[in-house]
């Protein structure tokens, strides 16, 4: 699998934890601790 996905929340434990459970499900993640990096790491901001 080669998904891609954008992962944002300002939990940080939480955020790192469902990345980890992504990765290992093969997917390729973009973790982000608040909207306005996550928007910015998009390109949509």
């Amino acid at each position: 699998m080669n998904e891609k996905i954008l992962v944002g929340d300002d939990e940080k434990e939480l955020a790192d934890l469902v990345e980890v459970y992504l990765k290992n499900d093969g997917y390729t993640v973009y973790k982000f601790y608040n909207g306005t990096d996550a928007l910015k790491g998009t390109g949509m901001f």
